[in-house]
């Protein structure tokens, strides 16, 4: 079955209020095997509405609204539908001792306008409302079915586990089921990854499968999401679309940090756990912003151990032990100022790992060899760590441009990073976060165990 969600207010189009139903719809409609194909957004004008629904039913089998189901004189969502699709609209009993319960438990004298949502449409089926007092509608049509739910989000949840979610899923011959996976990838650019899948013939693998493919970008990340929608779930036809998904992430290579709900830092985080590391920050530019995202992830006291926001050169300096003469020679923007802030930070903190970052965030301070976008992370690991990690870039580094690898008299690893980055001045920080973690997933993934020794024996 195909679905339009049709939204209704002048508060949504004014940009007023942000349509979430639309996305809470969609999603629960898609778990269903019910694909939405249009979303419509109308004022609160009966000639809107109608040509909406009408349009509508015209497209799919199923047209869901939400919005103008209240009492007062701009929702007029119900009259509306029930004209344009030939229904009377008739008192509904049960309907109106709820409503009239309501306002008695709240010991409020209940406004006669009120009484307009005893109402629903001749024949259709009502779900009443456990959290206010606009039930949900569903009614048969000659060209389908139409849905009426109220506009306010947290209604729209209780309703759809009150019956809708029910109703709809009666209303389909053969239920579909949705196989998602999402693969997530980070500091590849979507055409690049377009061009990957396509080099690999795998787009039109795809396509024959009946899988679809949505590229999701969004600051230095892209999401690839894979759909299939099937009558059953037959085990060959999850391995198929599990074969494919491995494809997908084989030919896009080694940005993928993870899978459906994974986040960037859940995913670094879990790869310090099981390396048994902590790791520490020294940061300029971000303001904060990398330590921020680490400990957005619950339990990451496990490995992150704090960081140091070191924002004017005389921070730099006291705080992480920096030499003036790096300052004064190259600058609070440089290779070496991120080096030497990763280097700090393994040595105040104590941690195994440490990132660092400096650049021009914006909107002044740039100059022509150092415009707003330039930006330096470093990545240090201690000596004491190194056991079983390549000695230069290793395989996902060196995928990396504009990066040096600096020799350290103690013998600590150093790595840092040109990034060259456009926006605006938040963007360019979110940007640097997310690169930022994506140098330290890369140097964590390169990572090999050191063959244990065996003697001639056999034995340990």
């Amino acid at each position: 079955m195909r679905a339009v969600i049709v939204t209704i207010g002048n508060e949504i189009l004014s940009g007023d209020t942000v349509d979430t139903n639309s996305a809470f719809l969609g999603k629960r409609l898609g778990d269903l095997g019910v694909r939405v194909i249009f979303r419509y957004i109308v004022p609160d004008e009966a000639e809107a509405i109608a040509g909406a629904v009408r349009r509508g039913l015209g497209e799919a089998g199923l047209v869901v609204t939400t919005g103008g189901l209240g009492p007062t004189r701009d929702d007029i969502t119900l009259v509306t539908v029930a004209r344009e699709i030939g229904r009377e609209l008739v008192v509904d009993p049960e309907q109106a001792r709820r409503v009239r319960e309501i306002f008695a438990r709240r010991a409020i004298e209940m406004p006669v306008v009120n009484e307009s949502q005893y109402r629903k449409m001749a024949g259709a089926t009502i779900i009443y409302n456990p959290a206010g007092t606009a039930p949900g509608q569903l009614a048969a049509t000659d060209g389908g079915h139409v849905c009426l739910l109220p506009g306010v989000p947290k209604e729209v949840e209780e309703l759809w586990k009150a019956g809708v979610r029910e109703a709809v899923r009666k209303l389909l011959d053969r239920p579909l089921e949705r196989l998602k996976r999402t693969i997530r990838t980070v500091g590849v650019a979507e055409s690049v990854l377009a061009q990957r899948l396509e080099n690999e013939g795998i787009l039109d693998e795809l396509d024959e499968a009946g899988i679809e493919l949505a590229f999701l970008p969004r600051h230095g990340l892209v999401d690839l999401r894979l759909t299939l929608f099937i009558a059953a779930d037959t085990e060959k036809t999850v391995a198929g679309f599990g074969e494919l998904g491995k494809r997908v992430e084989a030919a896009v290579g080694g940005c993928v940090y993870g899978y459906d709900g994974v986040t960037l830092a859940e995913s670094v985080g879990r790869r310090l756990v099981e390396l048994g590391l902590t790791l520490g920050t020294a940061e300029s530019c971000t303001g904060g912003g990398i330590g921020k995202r680490i400990t957005d992830v619950p339990g990451s006291s496990k490995y992150f151990v704090g960081g140091i926001i070191a924002y004017v050169n005389e921070v730099k300096a006291s705080q992480l032990g920096m030499p003036t003469e790096i300052l004064e020679k190259y600058g609070a923007v440089s290779r070496e100022t991120a080096a030497f802030m990763a280097l700090g930070a393994i040595e105040t903190l104590g941690c195994d790992i440490a990132l660092s970052t400096t650049g021009v965030a914006g909107p002044g301070g740039g100059t022509p060899e150092k415009p707003v976008g330039t930006v330096f992370c470093g990545l240090a690991q201690s000596r004491r760590t190194l056991s079983g990690w390549p000695e230069g870039r290793g395989s996902l580094l060196n995928e990396l441009k504009r990066t040096r690898i600096h020799h350290n008299p103690d013998g600590h690893y150093l790595f840092t990073r040109l990034l060259k980055l456009t926006g605006d001045r938040e963007l360019i920080r979110r940007q640097t976060v997310v690169h930022a973690l994506d140098t330290l997933r890369r140097r964590l993934a390169d990572y090999k165990p050191v063959p244990e020794e065996r003697s001639e024996d056999g034995g340990h």
